[in-house]
């Protein structure tokens, strides 16, 4: 017997702090990276994009009232693998298991709603018998998943997909930064795992209006020495710590340990 969603009702019992209204655009820039990872061009030209939009003005300078211009929305850029067959199939699946591995739970797309009325999906991916084929698809508390059949890309681009997170909840937007460059703090502590493991670091852009910031630069200029790893045992698993000193924003020092057991990897803070 087969059960039925009620997403209005599923919204509603999914919590998300008003302090965390950020956090949903964080986890779709994390997807746009293990796109990039599934496409195999983490290194070799693959890069996400983070676009600040803004009503009124188009960039973060401030007006007349000292203020910066309320933030709307958001755009993730990124050219990764794409939504392919089984990308949005599992997409369509609530609490799904496609990138359990890799401590996902499927519920990420469910945050977006949270904190935004909707979010529209442009997307281009390679298939086995159509070459580049691109699609649309919306997703919102009112209508769901509203997708356009895929249709051959004639252009030839991509693979590419570009998330715009539009009507950003009031509640949500006045608790979260407001200038590019505190978000573009708080995006690279969110990710800051992909700038310190072994295999690579990924090229992330912040762009707001005309300013411009690459956290792969914010990184080097906040790095306070090298980091040092060492291996430990727990009750018979094995850990990989990285010790980070790391220079926060206040001028404050952070020390952090990234720890790896079981392939599964989490940011564990250890003192402040």
């Amino acid at each position: 017997m087969s059960l039925h969603t009620n997403l209005a009702g599923r919204l509603r019992n999914t919590n998300l702090r008003k302090s965390h209204g950020l956090f949903p655009v964080f986890e779709a820039v994390v997807n746009s990276l293990q796109a990039l990872e599934e496409n195999n061009n983490l290194l070799t030209g693959g890069t996400v994009t983070l676009k600040i939009l803004r009503s009124q003005q188009a960039s973060s300078e401030l007006d007349d009232s000292g203020h910066c211009s309320e933030i709307v929305g958001f755009e993730i850029h990124d050219n990764g693998i794409g939504f392919n067959e089984e990308n949005m199939a599992s997409f369509e699946t609530l609490d799904s298991d496609h990138k359990i591995g890799k401590g996902c739970r499927g519920v990420g797309r469910l945050l977006w709603l949270k904190a935004f009325d909707r979010a529209d999906v442009t997307s281009a991916f390679k298939s086995n018998s159509s070459g580049i084929v691109k699609r649309q698809f919306s997703f919102s508390a009112a209508q769901g998943i509203k997708t356009q059949d895929p249709e051959p890309d004639p252009n030839g681009e991509g693979p590419f997909s570009i998330l715009t997170l539009s009507g950003f909840d009031k509640k949500y937007r006045d608790a979260c930064p407001k200038t590019a460059t505190s978000i573009a703090n708080a995006l690279l502590e969110h990710c800051l795992w992909y700038f310190v493991r072994e295999d690579s670091v990924p090229r992330i852009t912040i762009k707001d209006g005309t300013e411009t910031i690459a956290l792969e630069n914010l990184f080097d200029q906040y790095m306070h020495s090298k980091a040092s790893k060492e291996c430990i045992d727990i009750k018979g698993y094995a850990f990989r710590l990285t010790h980070i000193k790391f220079h926060a924003s206040t001028k404050k020092k952070h020390s952090l340990a990234l720890c790896t057991a079981n392939r599964l990897e989490q940011e564990i803070p250890i003192s402040h």
